[in-house]
């Protein structure tokens, strides 16, 4: 064997404590379940079948459906339950391959994602694909005397960390960029310019430049980041009898990344939930074996063997399984309905499909843990997927956007059928969606579909949430007194908004409000035209 061979099997294939993998597997999987419905499902009004939206991929565009509403929804809440599935109900490698493409299609079915962190995912659903098995009943007391071993050989593992060393050092790479060293990007950043203040304010007090001192900061998150891919580099070693030098560098990059990505959501850097992923592997990477196995062990005890020989026990699990899996199914069944939101249904035929097959994948294995655990992770899914779409702004956000999308493009028929839901789930402190139902009613080009009272409402809301100090808020205002027909205070409220601007009398909202005002002193309300039609679009 040759000695770059030995070398390779040396770094991928030597042994790993497996409580690394247990919890990269088990935490990922459910954080990624909760990022999925409680951030990313609130995308939902970006996509509209009528709209231009190209795939990620070319070939995508050539293969997939034209994304919209209902297909992006019911991709993300099937990925969300299958990733809680896997992470409780322990499911194979097939399963978890099924989940590395539902959720890459989520961003790769269309250029609307806003997340770059997206691509790094899908990745590590990758590996975690192909991660040995490792249950918590591997973490038990005693185990080890029951020849169960809490090392193992886990290539996927270390090709994870290969990744994350990539990462860090193509970001690190990138910000050798004149503009970021400057250090402008992170003042700019408000969070974290407050939290370096009196670091700031140190730095000048005892002879220094404020701006040399953010010059500091800029080049200091580019060592971090290089110290950062070199830790998960050096990773693979430390399970291995390795120096106690190793062990002390690791946990300096852990507190590293800790502090990386803290100040990464101080900032209120809009990257998702991608700061929380990597915090989660940091800690499993980089942490002793030890102190991991510590916080998985009381895990152990919520796990109760199953196994039993008894014809008759095994009778009555059988008709429990089922019958819980009813219960489950009903309770998605009911969430499907309450939600509200298009591709929900198909989501939830689709899930129950995958349901029922993956009952029957586990019996044929004999796993009998897994198959009392699967009906409870879908009721489990069912209340948390209701709870993101309460608290969250899924359907405040989707209905109001929607309508002003149909509006734009003369729907009326459509836009007459979704206004009633648009009013019911409006959010009451939402500008945006507040200013979308005062421009509909004010200026919608159906007779039908036109109501000042309403119009007004919505406007004087839309202004009182921007303390009148925005000048579109104020024109919708206008324009709602127009359609009433009350144009003495439609000319007001545009002239009041028109001051707003004065010192930006050459921006195209002023010049919109030129042509209101002369529209409203002939006694003539705004009606907005039809701005396109579309007769369908196929992909090429």
């Amino acid at each position: 064997m040759s000695a770059v061979q030995e070398s390779f099997d040396y770094f991928f294939f030597s042994p790993v404590a497996a409580v690394r993998l247990l919890l990269v597997e088990k935490c990922s999987l459910i954080l990624l379940a909760l990022d999925l419905w409680f951030v990313r499902l609130g995308s939902i009004n970006r996509y509209d079948e009528n709209e231009l939206s190209l795939a990620h991929f070319d070939w995508l565009d050539a293969l997939g459906p034209i994304p919209s509403a209902g297909l992006y929804v019911c991709i993300v809440v099937l990925a969300g339950v299958l990733a809680l599935s896997i992470a409780i109900a322990n499911l194979g490698t097939t399963w978890r391959l099924a989940l590395v493409l539902l959720y890459s299609y989520t961003w790769a079915m269309s250029r609307l994602d806003s997340f770059q962190h997206h691509y790094l995912l899908s990745w590590v659903l990758l590996c975690i694909a192909f991660f040995p098995h490792v249950g918590l009943a591997d973490f038990q007391q005693g185990s080890a005397q029951r020849g169960r071993s809490p090392v193992i050989s886990a290539w996927a593992w270390v090709l994870l960390g290969a990744l994350a060393a990539i990462i860090y050092a193509y970001t690190a790479v990138a910000k050798l960029d004149p503009i970021w060293q400057s250090g402008a990007c992170i003042q700019q950043l408000q969070g974290t310019a407050t939290l370096l203040k009196p670091l700031e304010s140190a730095f000048v007090a005892v002879g220094g430049v404020a701006s040399s001192f953010w010059k500091l900061v800029a080049k200091a998150t580019v060592v971090v980041e290089l110290v950062l891919a070199a830790g998960y580099l050096l990773m693979p070693w430390q399970d291995r009898q390795a120096p106690r030098w190793v062990g002390k560098t690791l946990f300096i990059c852990w507190l590293l990344a800790i502090g990386l990505h803290s100040s990464f959501e101080i900032a209120g850097l809009r990257i998702g939930w991608f700061s929380y992923f990597m915090i989660l592997l940091a800690t499993a990477s980089f942490l002793p074996a030890r102190w991991l196995e510590k916080l998985v062990r009381p895990l152990t005890l919520l796990r109760a063997p199953l196994e039993t020989s008894s014809p008759s026990k095994k009778t009555w699990q059988r008709r429990v399984i089922i019958s819980t899996g009813l219960l489950s199914l009903g309770a998605l069944l009911i969430v499907a309905w309450w939600s509200d939101l298009p591709g929900i249904w198909p989501a939830t035929v689709l899930g129950s499909i995958g349901f029922a097959a993956a009952l029957v994948d586990l019996q044929v294995k004999g796993e009998s843990n897994s198959q009392w655990l699967l009906p409870i992770v879908l009721l489990v899914a069912s209340i948390l997927l209701a709870a993101a779409i309460d608290f969250g702004e899924v359907r405040s956000k989707f209905y109001p956007y929607r309508l002003a999308q149909l509006q734009r493009r003369g729907d009326f028929s459509r836009a007459a059928q979704i206004l009633p839901k648009a009013k019911r789930y409006l959010d009451n402190e939402d500008i945006f969606a507040q200013n979308n139902l005062a421009w509909f009613y004010a200026t919608i080009d159906d007779e039908s579909l036109r109501d000042g009272t309403e119009a007004i409402k919505h406007a004087k809301r839309t202004c009182e949430l921007c303390e009148y100090g925005n000048a579109s808020a104020l024109d919708s205002l206008a324009c709602a007194y127009a359609t009433s027909g009350d144009f003495e205070r439609s000319l007001d409220t545009v002239r009041q908004a028109k001051v707003l601007l004065q010192e930006h009398s050459d921006s195209p909202v002023y010049k919109t409000l030129l042509d209101h005002e002369r529209l409203f002193s002939t006694g003539s309300p705004y009606i907005e035209k039809v701005r396109y039609r579309y007769a369908g679009r196929t992909r090429p």
